[in-house]
């Protein structure tokens, strides 16, 4: 970001007659047309390489150069360098020394031996530009300090600079006169001058400069951007500098899991930005998102080579896959040889997240040539075809490992290489809780995310979690699978039915999403096997389950057993009981069991429209005490293709 250097100074050192050493073998370079600024206490050298800048103090070794050429130091070339690179001093007092305004400004183009008219020109434009023209006839020693200051610069600026040095601008001034000054030298920059200035103000170097350089002691002991400078928690503590207020309160609403995505925000304007960005009207109710174990990962991964570079961290940015940045917490981290070791505790914001709490860790060794991922305790290892990550290697998802590979990369020395293991030491214990065991991902937990970000209690996160399933079966060959709302319906259809566990997916509530993926996945049949009460509602046409969001079912039994010729008074008491399961044994009373089988049939039969008639669907229906009340005939005719025939003997 640096770009080419209008200003250098070349192992600058001066010392003044009593003996102060003001500079001492000062190296930098001011890049063209962006805005630098010095920070650095009272003493630290800022004023006089200023002042060396523009030739007013002669360096006693090293030299200046500007556009690239030694200064010199005869009169007119002195003359030149001062047209070029204008110094506004901090107090304007030792400046202005002419009776009017007019005169003061005017004073510069005149002694360019310019005609009358065009320094006339001239100084109308700057008086306007700086807002000063009404006071053009104004004595100077009558002007407030505010007005003072815009005279200085429009005093500089009138001899039409390519660099315009200011001694702290904002000296002395209220927040509204500081931000006028401010406002104006953007203007000046927008033209393509180069502005360098100086000041004790963090806030303002961090949110105003494309620069940043660190003075003390008459040397320089930092430099680089702004977002560079003030993560550098050592640079700062030993140059006696605070961070600026917008990047505290960013990393608090960090910590507390209140900011994910988003660069950390350089105003309060862009602070606001991102809380609105993060925290929409219409989002989750207003819970807290979280971060995903890959975002964790990659966190811990990149603080373990700053580890190896030196670094004392407390916090780190971390790229997310779709381009945005967030910034994590380090928990702890330590160094043994050539290795270093970071962890990050996983915040998953208001998401009920098994792995909230877990500490996710990554070891580094730094290598020649490529950045090698592996898996360590606590990281699952796959064993079946069908995922995202091949049978035998560890259960990191393609995005996460790629996002650690992208954020150790990116604070790699050129040409390095490292070798990363990522370890979760509750991981093991984790998995149990997790559909890991029924994936074959064996040993510990998935590294997962595609996004980065946990969005809380998010159904499309739960909705994609259950699809690998659909995948291993594809992967095994299967053109038929079950589909169940639970795990009690998967563990009686291989008790029952003597189906491949592999071949028995979970679908929640989400029967018609896992439906369409199955036509999607290339499978040809399916039989929909659970509780009577869920599967009623997909007869009355309820393809997502959920009981706040569909029912229908005392509906749908009444009018079947109606269709079956019951009265209006057993319809009554169909009606008036609240689940399905009491009406069992009102229908086997009046002797209408099949009304069991006639809603398994129609619970196909919509299966079948939903999917546009790209999947055979058939259905079984079984009861609280794991008994089977009903199924229709397409049920059973797609299990014994399968070779499942265990339904018929089971009947």
């Amino acid at each position: 970001m640096k770009g080419d250097p209008i200003l250098e100074a070349k192992g600058v050192t001066f010392c003044y007659p009593d003996g102060t050493r003001a500079l001492e073998d000062v190296s930098v370079s001011i890049p063209k047309g962006k805005k630098t600024a010095f920070l650095g206490p009272n003493g630290a050298g800022k004023t006089t390489l200023f002042l060396h800048f523009n030739g007013i103090l002669r360096p006693q070794q090293g030299e200046i150069c500007f556009e690239g050429q030694p200064v010199r130091y005869d009169r007119a070339s002195l003359l030149e360098l001062r047209r070029k690179v204008g110094v506004v001093f901090q107090d304007p007092d030792t400046q202005l020394f002419s009776a009017t305004v007019m005169q003061e400004i005017s004073f510069g183009p005149l002694n360019l031996g310019l005609p009358e008219e065009e320094v006339w020109e001239r100084v109308k434009e700057v008086m306007i530009a700086t807002d000063v023209f009404h006071l053009k006839d104004r004595p100077t020693h009558f002007l407030s300090y505010g007005q003072k200051k815009r005279v200085a610069l429009a005093d500089i600026l009138a001899m039409q600079p390519d660099v315009l040095i200011c001694d702290e601008p904002t000296a002395w001034l209220d927040p509204q006169h500081s931000a006028q000054i401010m406002k104006l030298l953007d203007k000046i920059n927008s033209k393509g001058i180069t502005i360098v200035f100086s000041t004790h103000d963090v806030d303002l170097a961090y949110s105003w400069a494309d620069y940043v350089v660190v003075v003390q002691g008459g040397k320089i002991v930092g430099e680089g951007t702004p977002e560079a400078i003030f993560r550098d928690h050592e640079l700062l503590q030993a140059a006696a500098l605070d961070r600026p207020w917008v990047l505290e309160v960013h990393q608090e609403l960090c910590r507390k899991g209140w900011l994910f995505v988003g660069s950390p925000p350089r105003t309060k304007k862009d602070l606001f930005s991102l809380i609105r960005k993060n925290h929409p009207q219409d989002s989750q109710g207003g819970l807290r998102r979280g971060y995903t174990t890959g975002t964790c990962a990659a966190a811990a991964a990149r603080a373990a080579v700053l580890v190896l570079q030196g670094q004392k961290l407390t916090s780190v940015e971390v790229k997310l896959p779709g381009g945005g940045v967030c910034e994590l917490p380090i928990a702890g981290w330590e160094r043994k040889g050539d290795q270093a070791t970071a962890w990050v505790i996983k915040d998953a914001g208001d998401d009920p997240d098994v792995t909230n709490g877990a500490r996710v860790q990554a070891t580094v060794r730094l290598q020649p040539g490529e950045i090698v991922v592996r898996g360590g305790p606590g990281v699952g290892v796959v064993t079946k075809p069908g995922l995202a990550v091949p049978p035998g290697q560890p259960a990191i998802n393609p995005v996460p490992l790629q996002m650690i590979r992208e954020n150790v990369a990116a604070v790699l020395p050129p040409g390095a290489g490292a070798e990363v293991t990522i370890s979760v030491p509750e991981g093991e214990k984790l998995a149990r809780k997790t559909m890991n065991p029924q994936l074959g991902i064996v040993g510990g937990i998935s590294i997962l995310g595609t996004t980065g970000i946990v969005e809380p209690v998010s159904e499309k996160a739960f909705m994609q979690a259950l699809v690998p399933q659909l995948k291993i079966a594809a992967a095994f060959g299967y053109d038929t699978v079950i589909l169940t709302p639970g795990r009690q319906g998967k563990k009686l259809a291989t008790k029952f039915l003597k189906v491949p566990p592999d071949a028995v997916v979970l679908m929640s509530n989400f029967v018609g999403f896992m439906l369409e993926k199955c036509v999607q996945l290339g499978f040809r049949q399916a039989v929909l096997w659970g509780h009577v009460g869920k599967l009623a509602k997909v007869a009355a046409g309820c393809f997502h389950t959920h009981n706040r969001i569909s029912d229908g079912r005392t509906e749908v039994v009444a009018a079947l057993a109606a269709a079956r010729g019951a009265d209006s008074s057993l319809i009554q008491k169909i009606l008036a009981f609240p689940t399905v399961e009491g009406m069992v044994s009102i229908l086997q009373e009046a002797g209408l069991q099949e009304v069991w089988s006639d809603l398994a049939a129609r619970a196909s039969q919509r299966a079948v429209a939903y999917t546009r008639q790209a999947l055979r669907v058939g259905t079984v229906l079984l009861s609280v005490k794991e008994e089977i009340l009903g199924w229709d005939d397409s049920a059973a005719e797609i299990l014994e293709q399968a070779g499942w025939d265990g339904l018929r003997k089971r009947l």
